[in-house]
């Protein structure tokens, strides 16, 4: 997945789900951080950023990534994603991402 330099960018979470009874989560509180691939949270934004539930969605979170993050192009980066809906419903992942300057061919 990329991420574009110089502009907002959205990461979502699509789905989120309770792996036991397979209904769509509308209610966790969702948090995402962007890191260098050492795990150093990326300057220049307030982390972690809120990823508000879209509403009428099935587990949809979106949230944005600010447009004047110093990101580096060519160069990977992890989308650290956490997911809270209350006891025994946690999760945690990671995206690699990879920073691009936006092109129209």
């Amino acid at each position: 997945m990329d991420i574009f330099i110089g502009n907002d960018n959205l990461i979502v979470v699509d789905g989120l789900k309770n792996v036991g009874s397979g209904a769509f989560i509308n209610n966790a509180t969702v948090r995402g951080t962007l890191k260098t691939m050492a795990g150093d949270p990326v300057e220049g934004q307030t982390w972690p950023v809120t990823m508000v539930y879209k509403p009428e969605s099935q587990g949809v979170y979106q949230g944005v990534l600010e447009d004047d993050l110093p990101l580096t192009n060519g160069t990977s980066y992890i989308v650290e994603v956490t997911a809270d809906a209350g006891s025994d419903q946690i999760a945690k992942w990671e995206i690699v991402v990879k920073a691009r300057n936006r092109r129209i061919p």
